[in-house]
């Protein structure tokens, strides 16, 4: 095929404004299917790998939700079979001098509630997790939340939770001091949070002293994770406050699901586009075959054979369709991480194995694109 890339290169640059129109049409296409099916692939890959043996715990009912679980849940958990671990964290409203700045405190008992159970979005320093252990008082701060408001190391923070936390003079001031500053493990990790001790704000709290907003478990295998989460509210179904446990699987599953169906949506667009691509190129090939006419019953009389002739149209238009894909396949590669920011999944990106599927489906597509002329040619070099 080497020694025809003249003439195929002569065919293709025939209409250079043609050829690019179809080029970034086709590219557009890919762009679009690209981000599309690398959502959805990414979604599932990201599904795949979160373990199913790690749950959360949370009231059962909307209207029990803001009563919180009791304390008093953990020693249960604990004692189900099939429970490796258990603790507890807790949302503390709190703004920091004007409600403008708010400040999302969270409670725990101990780090091993963000530590253990979730795969930590950022990482404190070693000295700080010992000085947060050791300092009733202290707050663990991300490092957007530091950088926003100047805060360092050895700081007394004072933050305001009216209506949430009071102390003895009835003052919904509180306060901290910074021993560490946590970095996010990577540019999208949300640092923009501060981690407290249970106990200092428990004692303080308006209403629901003694409750938590959930608790996140770990069972000892994913094998046993759906009867670990059927025996947790099994537990508590007769009690005050009955639970609802999830996996974060499961989680992960409902959030994608509030989106609507992100299957079927994908696979109309990029259907959309793969067939109004089909219609452009197929028209463009045909028409620069009929305008070849004469230039084909040439080369048949110079010796071209009919395999030949149909070889260079489907060279070309694999090209054409190949070519684009492939530039429209790499912008979206490269588009991918800031897109999948707007629906919150800002650590995605488009995986590799959509490019290699795009294009299978561009080579496909060319070869479609391509058989009406090869019909055409094989016809006339009948006659």
């Amino acid at each position: 095929m080497i020694r025809f890339s003249p003439l195929l290169w002569s065919s293709l640059r025939r209409k250079p404004r043609r050829l690019g129109v179809t080029v970034a049409t086709v590219g557009v296409a890919f762009v679009l299917f690209g981000l599309l099916k690398g959502f959805t692939l990414g979604i599932g890959a990201v599904l795949e790998e979160i373990p199913a043996s790690r749950m959360a715990v949370h009231p059962r009912t909307l209207s029990r939700v803001m009563q919180g679980l009791p304390i008093a849940y953990l020693d249960v958990l604990l004692g189900l079979e099939g429970v490796e671990a258990a603790a507890f964290v807790t949302g503390i409203p709190a703004y920091y001098r004007e409600p403008i700045e708010p400040v999302a405190a969270w409670a725990v008992s101990d780090l091993s509630a963000l530590e253990t159970f979730r795969q930590p979005d950022w990482v404190a320093p070693k000295d700080a997790r010992e000085a947060f252990a050791q300092l009733r008082t202290a707050g663990l701060v991300g490092r957007s939340l530091a950088d926003a408001h100047g805060w360092k190391v050895g700081d007394r923070v004072p933050l305001m939770s009216p209506g949430v936390l009071a102390d003895t003079q009835g003052s919904s001031t509180w306060e901290i001091e910074v021993v560490g500053v946590a970095e996010g493990r990577d540019e999208h990790a949300p640092t923009r949070m501060v981690v407290v001790h249970y106990d200092y704000v428990d004692q303080m709290r308006l209403t629901g002293r003694g409750t938590v907003g959930a608790y996140l478990v770990a069972a000892r295998s994913d094998d046993v994770a759906g009867d670990v989460a059927r025996d947790i509210d099994a537990a508590f179904l007769n009690s005050a406050v009955p639970t609802r446990t999830v996996t974060d699987r499961e989680a992960m599953e409902a959030f994608v699901r509030q989106m609507g169906d992100v299957e079927f949506f994908v696979n109309a667009v990029v259907g959309s586009a793969l067939f109004t691509m089909l219609f452009a190129v197929g028209g463009t090939v045909v028409q620069s075959n009929r305008e070849r006419t004469a230039e084909i019953g040439v080369l048949k009389a110079m010796g071209f054979t009919n395999l030949q002739l149909i070889g260079l149209t489907v060279a070309e238009a694999l090209i054409v369709t190949v070519g684009g894909a492939t530039v429209g396949l790499t912008i979206a590669y490269l588009l991918s991480p800031r897109a999948f920011e707007f629906v919150d999944f800002p650590e995605l990106m488009m995986p590799l194995s959509t490019a290699a599927f795009g294009i299978g489906v561009a080579s496909a597509l060319g070869l479609v694109c391509a058989l009406l002329p090869a019909v055409r040619i094989a016809r006339a070099t009948k006659q």
